[in-house]
């Protein structure tokens, strides 16, 4: 679990500045994904993941949620608004939720089905839906 500031508000996780849980999330299948604004994957893997996000966006049961690292929160910004990114982000400030998902580096994402269980775990860039929606369905 992890208690984290929204850096970016959206679908209906917000407003920015406040703190959201996992816990706040249980019942939803949450795709977590790990960014940072420095990070070359995590630009070529934006879309898609914005694409995902849009696809269930109105299911209301899964949510796409970025947890920005290791970047200063003015460049992280400025990541989403030239990405386009719709889906909300969260920030790491101290670095102690990417220890306790050991991260190996970014981009790592994870599929969270609804008790809040990790049902995948995914190293590197993800470069088409389907990595992520198959895990999703089946959930």
């Amino acid at each position: 679990s992890f208690r984290l500031p929204v850096l970016a508000a959206g679908d209906g996780v917000g407003p920015a500045g406040a703190e959201i849980s996992l816990e706040d999330l249980r019942g939803r299948t949450v795709i977590l994904n790990f960014w940072a604004s420095w990070c070359k994957p995590c630009e070529t893997e934006a879309p898609v993941l914005e694409e995902i996000a849009r696809r269930y966006r109105d299911r209301g049961d899964v949510l796409v949620l970025g947890v920005d690292i290791e970047d200063l929160r003015g460049d992280a910004l400025a990541f989403l608004r030239r990405h386009r990114i719709t889906y909300p982000s969260l920030r790491d400030p101290t670095d102690a939720t990417k220890r306790a998902y050991e991260l190996t580096g970014v981009p790592e994402t994870f599929v969270i089905d609804p008790q809040g269980r990790v049902a995948l775990k995914r190293v590197g860039e993800v470069r088409t839906a389907e990595e992520l929606t198959t895990a999703v369905e089946q959930l």
